[in-house]
């Protein structure tokens, strides 16, 4: 039985030269064609690695209203996330919030500095997928080489 990974997805498309101008999104939780349901997508060509940080760029979407950190509601969101290889946490550097589900509605971004990046976290999101997240941004360059 063959373990496919969201790493092993991922480096398959990168190596296969199969990404082309349209942005590849990878849903890694939910139904992204759904706006009744929560879900998390990564963007294949965006995830990187350089020594122990880990960079990706993901989009989610709620089925319901939420409050963002920034303390105003959304319904989805794509961020900008800085990986952790060490210490396994991802941190938000970037979030540009939809009013509407499936990155529709007005938008507004949101820009955070170090020290003040908020945790990469799905709240109240089963099966949650920040660990498989974090693994896959973190083992990348590993999966792409072998």
């Amino acid at each position: 039985m063959h373990l496919f990974t969201p790493a092993v997805a991922l480096a398959m498309l990168l190596s296969s030269g199969a990404l082309h101008a349209d942005p590849l999104w990878l849903t890694l939780a939910g139904d992204a064609s759904r706006a009744d349901r929560d879900s998390v997508q990564v963007m294949a060509d965006s995830v990187s690695l350089n020594g122990t940080t880990g960079a990706l760029q993901l989009r989610v979407s709620r089925a319901a209203e939420r409050d963002a950190y920034d303390s105003l509601p959304y319904r989805s969101y794509i961020g900008w996330i800085k990986v952790d290889c060490t210490q396994r946490v991802g941190r938000f550097q970037q979030l540009q919030y939809y009013s509407d589900a499936l990155w529709t509605g007005e938008a507004r971004v949101v820009n955070f500095t170090e020290p003040n990046l908020p945790l990469l976290m799905f709240k109240d999101m089963q099966p949650n997928p920040t660990t498989r997240l974090i693994r896959a941004a973190c083992s990348v360059e590993k999966v792409k080489t072998q």
